[in-house]
């Protein structure tokens, strides 16, 4: 006899299934049941009555009652599948069952005198909050994956719980954020595959060019056009000043640049792009020329081995995520021109705990944000010309 999703009227759990057995060694019967917290809080003790029925369910004697007791079962889990319950008459071949008394671990207990309790619709209030939930879990385990199909999948499931919107808000985020690392990715390829053929032109029309052309010509022709990973990789480069007739630090020109211990841009440069040292692993110390007015998204995206850094008075712009995973930053020095902090700038810089700001607490404070917090579980100190100012972190941080 197999009873399923049995459910009075606000009870603090749901009987999702119980069975009655028969031990044919010593020819008793053993209910079982499996039950489930749907209360909210913590349950610590569970009281239930079992009226034994026969063949014809005819009642054979008044209810017995059974505790579980020690127990520390959160909201929406699961318990009690593995406790057998003897019955004392071992002509029962059916069963009624209701929950009587529930204790919590806060001290309240809930009581009830109903024992015969109903099979809940799969359209009921209780049945939805659990099927939400399992929505929810099967949800959170897809974006562990970190994979875009992974996370689509998951947010579609959440956009079907109301109350889990908002988090498939965060994660339709990091969707976008892979896509934009995939587009930026694309259009890297495309640019170093338009050099590689001119390279290709330029062998074909120099009857000079040879195995010494591979190796100085090309890595040069990039560091000309901007891209300085194929020089600063082909000859393990770790000190580097970009040249003074560049007027930026284009998006990607240093990106996975390994060996790059120091580096020094000019006063003639006036922008850092987007990824620019993006996984410059050994980056130790950079100097930024005095004319640069903005750094772009990720610029330092995970150069774990930058300690300090100082941004001139020129600076006017920090966009987002600018120093993602920079998990060795400890102090960072702001010039007082800065007008725009873009979101989550210091995500997981977990070592960062002072910056120093050339301005007053009024200047930083009119400093336009438009993001949701400087990064996850941070707690900063600003230290103005005139006082002190504490940011603190909050939004969600996700690792893909």
């Amino acid at each position: 006899s197999a009873q399923e999703n049995l459910y009075t009227e606000n009870a603090p759990l749901i009987l999702r299934a119980g069975a009655l057995l028969k031990d044919t060694e010593a020819g008793k019967m053993i209910a079982q049941l499996k039950l489930q917290n749907v209360s909210g809080k913590s349950i610590s003790y569970v009281k239930v009555a079992i009226t034994q029925l026969d063949s014809v369910k005819n009642t054979l004697s008044a209810p017995v009652t059974f505790e579980y007791l020690d127990l520390s079962v959160g909201d929406k889990e699961e318990f009690g599948a593995k406790k057998a319950l003897p019955l004392p008459n071992g002509s029962a071949r059916a069963f009624t069952v209701g929950v009587t008394h529930v204790g919590f671990a806060d001290g309240t207990v809930w009581t009830s005198g109903n024992t015969d309790w109903q099979s809940a619709s799969e359209d009921s209030a209780v049945m939805k909050a659990i099927a939400a939930e399992e929505t929810y879990k099967k949800a959170i385990a897809l974006t562990k994956s970190g994979e875009k199909e992974a996370l689509i999948q998951a947010k579609t499931l959440l956009e079907s719980i109301s109350d889990k919107k908002d988090v498939a808000v965060e994660i339709a985020s990091c969707v976008q954020k892979v896509d934009e690392a995939e587009a930026k990715a694309a259009k890297k390829a495309k640019k170093k595959k338009k050099r590689v053929k001119l390279l290709v032109i330029l062998i074909c029309t120099s009857i000079a060019l040879s195995v010494l052309g591979y190796f100085v010509g090309y890595p040069l022709i990039c560091a000309l056009g901007g891209d300085y990973y194929e020089y600063i990789q082909m000859y393990a480069i770790e000190e580097f000043t970009v040249p003074s007739f560049a007027k930026d630090v284009y998006g990607y020109a240093f990106y996975g640049c390994y060996s790059l211990r120091s580096v020094e841009i000019p006063d003639t440069v006036e922008g850092i792009g987007d990824y620019a040292f993006g996984f410059c692993d050994n980056l130790e110390n950079i100097s930024i020329g005095e004319e640069v007015g903005y750094i772009g998204y990720s610029a330092f995206y995970c150069c774990y081995s930058l300690t300090t850094l100082t941004i001139p008075d020129n600076v006017y712009r920090i966009d987002s995520y600018a120093f993602e995973e920079c998990t060795s930053l400890k102090e960072l020095h702001l010039g007082s021109g800065l007008s725009y902090l873009g979101n989550m700038i210091f995500l997981n810089c977990n070592s960062l705990e002072s910056i120093y700001y050339n301005g007053t607490v009024e200047q930083w404070n009119a400093i336009e944000r438009a993001y949701e917090g400087i990064g996850n579980d941070l707690n900063i100190t600003v230290y103005c010309t005139d006082g002190t100012v504490v940011e603190y972190g909050y939004g969600y941080g996700y690792d893909y």
